[in-house]
């Protein structure tokens, strides 16, 4: 294991047991960026399909510390479900320090058999959207994503009940 993943699982776990801990961790991700003046309103992370078992869901955060997460196929759950995280500010100082606002879409070709990830920040209406597959082209990209996914970990997910459909008469 490469010595990056490993500081990186060691990071991912410290999140997970220590919320607090998050800001502090993420500034040691990457050299600090400017931080932008129009403020991180939502933060999106989508897990498409592949040729196999990859779970497909979408995970959205915002200030306020409401997660939303859509399970579709091969994902831990199925169906829509609400809930509250925590660390709002520290998933946003990750995104700055990552440069987000910066980063370009991976180089490398997406190969229709892999996972792609697509990782989505919204800024007061204007949307910055990167797809990727785990790759080292990538790996600021798969750093956020562990992120994200590990700020959700311990939600405690309220099933969304489905709308009801309008009968036409």
């Amino acid at each position: 294991m490469t010595s990056n993943r490993l500081r990186l699982l060691t990071i991912i776990s410290t999140l997970i047991v220590v919320p607090s801990a998050t800001c502090l961790l993420a500034s040691t991700i990457h050299p600090l960026h400017p931080i932008d003046r129009n403020p991180i309103t939502q933060i999106t992370l989508e897990h498409g399909g592949c040729f196999g078992a990859c779970p497909v869901y979408t995970v959205t955060i915002t200030p306020n510390n409401l997660a939303r997460y859509e399970g579709k196929s091969y994902a831990p759950r199925q169906g829509t479900f609400t809930g509250q995280t925590w660390g709002w500010q520290c998933l946003v100082k990750s995104f700055d320090n990552a440069g987000f606002d910066h980063l370009s879409p991976p180089t490398e070709q997406i190969v229709d058999a892999e996972q792609i990830t697509i990782t989505t920040t919204r800024h007061n209406g204007a949307t910055k959207r990167i797809a990727f597959t785990p790759t080292e082209d990538a790996q600021p990209l798969w750093e956020l994503e562990q992120i994200v996914d590990g700020s959700v970990t311990n939600v405690h997910w309220k099933p969304v009940p489905p709308r009801p459909t309008s009968q036409v008469r």
